[in-house]
């Protein structure tokens, strides 16, 4: 009787451990995943019109999918639906609003892709492309215009893992963005620094 239970919690060890590489991340997988993501800016700009330029927090709809390189190294691109950002001046108040897309690709890597818990960092580039701007100083301005910005992002998460494909997501983005706008018919410039920190919420599926 003892015999055929070691037998058996040996069959049973040694089929957990054959099934563990299957919830596992490996080379070649795909991980997509969505959520609400919330930008919060540390926002400051030179002076202009007797005050400087700030730009508000908001919260959108964010998504990312990632290539598993080898079992650790990942190469993720995020995106999202377009933020909109409400503009506003010391002296002036509310001052317009702009839409922006932020599409990130990074180089991660994951420390533990065999666990239920799975924590990775990453670090790469940024483009964010500025739309639709709209501009409200009276007798000043009627016309806004912000410059793209290509510069550096970094990034820490964490997966866990609920079973083979599907899963849960917090990640966290740090991006250097800095852009120039321009008032016109003033001919207006001012240097506006962004660097927003992007906290993203959601699940994801592995295939």
């Amino acid at each position: 009787m003892m015999k055929r239970g070691i037998i058996t919690l040996c069959s049973a060890v040694a089929l957990g451990a054959a099934t563990l590489p299957a919830h596992a991340y490996q080379e070649g997988d795909w991980v997509v995943r969505a959520g609400v993501a919330h930008l919060s800016p540390n926002d400051s700009s030179d002076e202009i019109l007797g005050g400087e330029v700030g730009v508000d927090s908001t919260t959108g709809i964010g998504f990312n999918v990632t290539y598993m390189v080898t079992d650790r190294i990942g190469v993720q691109v995020l995106g999202a639906l377009p933020f909109k950002h409400d503009l506003t001046h010391d002296v002036a108040g509310d001052i317009g609003e702009t839409k922006h897309l932020p599409p990130t690709v990074t180089v991660q890597y994951h420390f533990q892709p065999m666990g239920q818990i799975r924590p990775y960092v990453g670090a790469g580039l940024n483009y964010t492309h500025f739309f639709d701007e709209e501009v409200d100083i009276e007798n000043v301005a009627d016309d806004l215009s912000l410059d793209n910005s290509f510069s550096w992002a970094v990034e820490a998460g964490i997966d866990y893992a609920l079973d083979e494909h599907w899963l849960i997501n917090a990640a966290l983005w740090y991006i250097d963005l800095d852009t120039t706008a321009e008032l016109e018919p003033a001919g207006a410039e001012v240097d506006v620094t962004i660097d927003p920190w992007v906290v993203l919420v959601g699940g994801g599926y592995r295939f």
